[in-house]
Order: C-alpha cells, then structure tokens, then sequence
C-alpha cells in the first residue's frame, strides 16, 4: 500500500511539474504552430516571467503561487472535462450539485498541488523558458481534441516524455487530461478515489476532498494520497 502512494505522490509531483513548466520552451509561439500550443504557450510564457521577476520569499510563499498558478495556469485547464472522466461511472450517476462540489473541490486540490510543486521548484531552481522540446503536432487542422507530444528535459539531464491531451471547447483549447511517461494524471486521480468512491460515493469523495483541501489550504508540505487510498 505505500508503495502504490508514493508512487501515486511521485507521479502526480511530475504531471505538476510538466504542466506547470511544460508549455514554455519559447518566448512567443511561431505562427505555425497549432492553435493549441500557440494559445497555451502565451499563457504559460506570461506565468513563467511573473516567477522570474519574484523573490525568493515570494517563490516560497503558497499564496502567492496559487495566486500565479490560479492566474495563468488554471484558466487552459479544463476541470470539468477532468472531473467528468476522472469520476468515470459516478458522474452519470452524481446529482447536479453533487456535480458542481466535485469539480470546485478538484479543482482546489489541482491547484493547491500544482501551486505547491511550483513553488518547491521555482525555490531550487532557476526559471527560465528552454525546458520542453516539442515535437509536431500530427492531428488534423479540423480535428477538435487534439494530442501534443513534447519532451521536458529537466536539470538533472533527464529527458522525459509528455503528452498533453487538449480539447477545443466555447472558451477555446483546454487541457483535459496529462500524460508523463505514459502515465495520465486522470487515471491516476482516478484509481486513487476508486476505493472510497465504492465505500462512500460521490458525496463522500466530496467530504474527503473538502478535509484534504483544508488541511492543504493550511500547510506548505507536498501534498499526500489519503491512506486508504
């Protein structure tokens, strides 16, 4: 059992750190480029200079970063869609406001750890605009979800494989779902609420999520899977 949370924990830290660093290998996106990347890249561009002109306090401060993640990062995230497949069978089931709880609290917990990871990078290490390698985007012009493949090459020297999963939505392309060597942030979301989802449904999951985003809210450790997750 802690083997499959911390490997929850490492994996989840990763897809953080690659959607959160991903999309800024290049200062402005070339006119080329799909309409995904080109929308996704100015906004993760604009996040990644607010962090270099902020101080190390500020870099260390929660808040602060959950204010930059909330600002620049969460609006191409599609938590709906995340939520929708990350519940799988219990959002046809789940009440409409049972519905609207989830996807507020997920989107807590999304952003309290993605904030978090930042945060524990940006301290350590340098920002700068050169950690993904892209490769080209294969899908059809017309097509309407799309698959971005790219490789963040982290300081360690270490390359490391990415999948963006994007879709085009009323309010433009939105990220759904990451994969990092193959392993999807929803799946892994999802097998680490299978077990109480089946004990305790979708309002138990809500209760749970609402006492992990209270205890998050109030700490500035990493983030850990419930334990009988």
């Amino acid at each position: 059992m802690k083997t499959q949370i911390t490997l929850f924990r490492s994996t989840l830290l990763l897809l953080s750190l690659a959607l959160t660093l991903g999309f800024s290998h290049s200062a402005l996106s070339a006119e080329t480029d799909h309409p995904a990347l080109i929308d996704i890249k100015k906004a993760t561009y604009n996040m990644i200079e607010a962090l270099k002109t902020a101080s190390k306090e500020q870099r260390g401060s929660p808040s602060y970063m959950r204010d930059v993640v909330t600002q620049h990062l969460s609006p191409r995230i599609d938590f709906i869609a995340s939520s929708r497949w990350v519940l799988g069978k219990y959002w046809r089931k789940a009440s409409l406001d049972e519905k609207k709880s989830f996807i507020l609290e997920f989107r807590k917990l999304l952003i309290q750890f993605y904030s978090t990871a930042l945060s524990e990078y940006a301290v350590n290490n340098d920002i700068d605009h050169g950690v993904l390698t892209y490769l080209p985007v294969r899908n059809d012009a017309k097509d309407e979800d799309i698959t971005i493949h790219s490789r963040v090459n982290t300081p360690s020297g270490k390359t490391i494989p990415v999948k963006y999963h994007a879709h085009l939505t009323k309010k433009g392309w939105k990220i759904y779902d990451v994969s990092v060597e193959g392993v999807s942030m929803i799946t892994t979301y999802r097998s680490s609420f299978a077990s109480e989802l089946r004990q305790k449904g979708v309002n138990g999951i809500i209760t749970s999520l609402k006492e992990r985003n209270a205890k998050l809210a109030a700490s500035t450790n990493t983030p850990k899977l419930a334990e009988n997750n």
